[in-house]
């Protein structure tokens, strides 16, 4: 096992000894520099794991150094050193990208427990970054391959829209994999490296979606003891997902026009405009042509957001792609619940792909996390671990092709309230919290 790297950079030489025979004596190698230059020609070369320097340098400053060492290796472990042992320091030095500080005089103990610490940290960073490589692999719908031709159509004409400026709306019903499309447009975009703001409508009452979609200036309302920054400004240079944009409120789609029209908002509380670079995408599982005619949704904003619309085929409808997915996601669940290499067996794979899936792909992600849970390592999953309405012998209820998207979702809803014991089991298959649920009920005159 290769031995750990410390560089202590100090111009006491007393304190370069002492130092250095202490991390010696903890099975590290010890490097040491009494300049700021020299020590980053030493970690350019050696690449230390660790580094302890004295914030009171001559020339180049610890702060200085500290920043330099982080340009070389942003995952180096830095101790700033001082024999001022007061907050003002510890704030500067974290500041700059120190992990901590240790004050002078420290004992061999003092070092020692800071070394641990350190080991400790670095050891949790390891698998972190371990398990994002490998969660990576599986976690975006970048890495199979559709068979279903809708789907590629789909997938091309969201790579050629991805690097322009235009809105883009995804339709489809609920669980269809709107947001993972959303996510793979910003991917493929110039935007890829800001970030990626999602906002649901469904989930917040109309105060607080206004104060969180467009933020709010403090003493704005009850409560608001601060400032807060929107999603709308968060999203500056990247990309802002308005998912279920048809739950939106109509006292705030003009607000929401003004933005994708100007790129200008106004927080809650705030008559000065603000401005932000933002790509929006918005996503609906609501037949907005409908919610328009009832005067429920504006058709000024329907055009602003649908420059390019997508639609997305439900599961049933994509037959062909099914083992793709299966495979897809088996690979996921087997990586995170570390079982292996755990597979269908003909029987239960037959019954998969014949389900009809009202919950479309969330639903099918959820069935086979189950299955891998319950499955022992490098196993066949059977029939017996199946769902039981997988198991039904009766045929699916269907949709019919002429159903606009609102009366799927209301069918949907319902066979799921009548496969389900509780309205929390239901919700969890939708994919939706309770409380949506119960909304969408109300709306629907579903008991």
């Amino acid at each position: 096992m290769l031995m750990e790297k410390v560089i202590i950079i100090d111009d006491d030489k007393n304190i370069l000894n002492t130092l250095g025979i202490a991390l010696e004596s903890l099975g590290l190698e010890v490097f040491k520099a009494s300049t700021g230059q020299e020590a980053l020609m030493t970690a350019q070369k050696e690449k230390p794991q660790f580094a302890l320097v004295d914030l009171k340098l001559s020339g180049m400053d610890g702060i200085k150094v500290t920043k330099e060492l982080l340009k070389i290796d942003p995952s180096i472990l830095i101790v700033v050193i001082t024999a001022y042992a007061a907050i003002e320091t510890a704030v500067q030095s974290i500041k700059a990208g120190a992990y901590d500080y240790i004050a002078k005089p420290f004992t061999p103990a003092q070092i020692s427990h800071l070394i641990n610490k350190l080991r400790k940290v670095q050891s949790l960073q390891c698998e972190v970054s371990s398990l994002k490589d490998r969660l990576k692999e599986v976690q975006s719908f970048e890495d199979f391959k559709t068979k279903n031709p809708r789907m590629v159509q789909l997938l091309e004409s969201a790579k050629k829209v991805a690097d322009s400026s235009a809105s883009v709306l995804i339709t489809g019903e609920t669980g269809t994999g709107k947001d993972a499309i959303a996510q793979m447009i910003h991917n493929w975009s110039s935007r890829v490296e800001n970030p990626f703001v999602t906002i649901n409508c469904a989930t917040l009452s109309e105060e607080l979606l206004a104060s969180e979609l467009f933020g709010h200036v403090k003493g704005a309302f009850t409560g608001a003891i601060s400032d807060k920054k929107g999603k709308v400004e968060l999203a500056d240079k990247g990309t802002l997902f308005i998912d279920e944009v048809g739950e939106l409120p109509l006292s705030l789609q003009s607000g929401l026009l003004r933005f994708l029209q100007y790129h200008e908002f106004e927080r809650v509380g705030d008559p000065k405009p603000k401005r932000v670079d933002v790509r929006a995408i918005a996503a609906s599982n609501r037949d907005l042509d409908s919610m328009i005619k009832e005067g429920m949704f504006r058709e000024d904003l329907f055009f602003r957001l649908s420059v390019m619309e997508l639609r997305v085929p439900p599961l049933r409808e994509r037959k062909e792609d099914m083992p793709i997915l299966v495979r897809h996601f088996l690979k996921r669940y087997c990586l995170i619940n570390e079982k292996g290499d755990v597979q269908f067996d003909s029987s239960s794979l037959k019954k998969i792909i014949n389900y009809n899936w009202p919950g479309n792909i969330r639903e099918l992600m959820n069935v086979v996390e189950r299955c891998v849970i319950l499955a022992e390592k490098n196993s066949k999953i059977s029939l017996d671990l199946l769902p039981a309405r997988l198991l039904e012998e009766k045929k699916n209820e269907t949709f019919n092709s002429g159903m606009t998207l609102g009366e799927v979702e209301k069918k949907h809803i319902q066979q799921t309230l009548r496969r389900t014991k509780s309205q929390q089991e239901a919700a969890e298959i939708l994919g939706i919290d309770p409380a949506t649920l119960w909304r969408k009920k109300k709306k629907f005159g579903l008991s």
